[in-house]
């Protein structure tokens, strides 16, 4: 029998996913009539930033890369000298936007993710540090540690029910910022089929394909791997548009380089086609990735 409490919590997760929509017709909005006009003359600097220090993680879900691979990649952690690299550079750039730790991979199994949240917190004080994670690895300490050396806001995903009671256990034996945490309950979208294809990689999640609009994604986030490799999108997940590798280029060589700003005149024209990732995609373009990019 659910509690009532938890009976209210099922009819919020409804609601937000049922009216998700009206706050992406907004974006639409903004982003075509206001914001693509001035991408086609110039690109501007990404909003997010994606840092993969590792390329594990401890789950393999269906919706991810990790549940549709056979033989996944070995194990990379990004090395500290690139790593301060990458930060330093943004630093110098004065970035102001979010920053995040992770792509497809669990955060917390890079063994120096605490230091490297620190380096983040004393060189980009004015960014918005987002982590996502799902939790095998936490514990009320880490979790106290991570906010205290820095991160802005924690996302705390649980993918079965064992999961869900076990992030519910944490949370109680934890003392955090209520306002900077949240708790979702993804068990429930297994039933509502709401998972994404990932862009059209993940074919049993696919929707019908829809070939001429463009895309926002690669105007507002940047996507680095922990090899360097740089994806035109977070739904690569077997690396088919490789921009460039930050071993060898800055950051901004690579998102103002050849290859990103032809990407970018493409898909403005809707030209999907012309790209092996974007031409199976079935993504409608601007699903929130304009928001939360600041600090309040």
């Amino acid at each position: 029998m659910k509690t009532l409490k938890h009976q209210i919590d099922d009819v919020k997760y409804w609601l937000f996913w049922r009216t998700s929509g009206i706050y992406d017709l907004f974006d639409k909005v903004r982003f075509f009539y206001f914001v693509l006009p001035k991408y086609r003359r110039k690109s501007p600097l990404f909003q997010h930033i994606n840092i993969e220090t590792t390329n594990i993680c401890t789950k393999k879900c269906p919706f991810c890369y990790f549940g549709n691979v056979t033989n996944p990649l070995k194990l990379k952690v990004m090395s500290d000298k690139l790593f301060k690299s990458l930060i330093d550079q943004l630093a110098d750039m004065k970035y102001r936007g979010r920053i995040s730790l992770f792509e497809i991979n669990e955060p917390l199994t890079d063994p120096s993710i605490f230091e490297r949240v620190a380096y983040v917190k004393k060189k980009l004080p004015r960014s918005l540090h987002v982590m996502v994670t799902n939790g095998d690895l936490l514990t009320p300490k880490k979790l106290e540690r991570l906010f205290q050396l820095g991160v802005d806001r924690i996302d705390l995903n649980a993918y079965n029910k064992s999961d869900l009671i076990r992030n519910k256990n944490l949370l109680k034996k934890a003392k955090y910022p209520k306002d900077r945490l949240i708790r979702y309950d993804k068990t429930q979208r297994f039933l509502t089929t709401l998972w994404a294809s990932r862009g059209g990689s993940l074919d049993k999640y696919k929707k019908k394909i829809i070939p001429k609009k463009p895309c926002e994604l690669v105007h507002v986030q940047m996507i680095i791997k922990s090899n360097g490799d740089v994806v035109g999108c977070a739904n690569d997940l077997y690396r088919k548009q490789i921009m460039g590798n930050v071993t060898k280029q800055a950051i901004k060589d690579v998102w103002f380089g050849e290859k990103f700003e032809t990407l970018r005149k493409n898909l403005n024209q809707g030209k999907r086609h012309k790209f092996p990732l974007c031409k199976g995609c079935d993504y409608g373009g601007v699903g929130g990735y304009t928001r939360h990019t600041k600090k309040k």
